[in-house]
């Protein structure tokens, strides 16, 4: 048993060492720029708009949501621990922080604007002038600039 075993970890670092050369000229290759239609992008339905995973790593992914004219998220917490780089990407964008969705205290948020979402608020955001897209990067606090985490505090 234990010799089939070696055998077979010998194989699969033998395998290891071959392959490494083909890994390697993959990420070499040079990669296109190229213009994302995002209606084209796979998208999972949410209790309220779509979300999109464009990305992923060790920390968390990068993630489209989209809204339809009218649709509000309850208020909630998220429930990563990571802080949220969030962009508007198309449309107004309303957000507000508190435990229950107020109107009175949202902000308006234009397409191109850059929000720093704490991982502990309760939040919302709400599509009310029409159809709007947001874009948010989940990002550990010690990976954040010194300057946009003491902004935080």
């Amino acid at each position: 048993m234990g010799l089939g075993c070696r055998a077979f970890g010998a194989s699969l670092a033998l395998f290891g060492i071959l392959s490494v050369p083909i890994v390697a000229a993959a990420q070499t290759a040079p990669l296109n720029t190229v213009a994302l239609d995002l209606a084209t992008v796979p998208t999972d339905e949410r209790p309220v708009g779509t979300a999109a995973r464009l990305a992923g790593d060790a920390v968390g992914p990068v993630i489209l949501r989209s809204f339809a004219a009218g649709e509000v998220t309850p208020a909630h917490r998220p429930r990563r621990d990571e802080v949220r780089l969030a962009v508007v990407v198309s449309g107004v964008m309303y957000h507000g922080v508190g435990e229950e969705v107020d109107p009175a205290v949202e902000t308006a948020y234009e397409p191109g604007d850059v929000l720093l979402l704490a991982a502990n608020d309760m939040y919302w955001f709400a599509a009310r002038d029409g159809d709007a897209s947001i874009m948010f990067a989940f990002v550990a606090p010690e990976q954040l600039h010194p300057d946009l985490l003491s902004a935080m505090q």
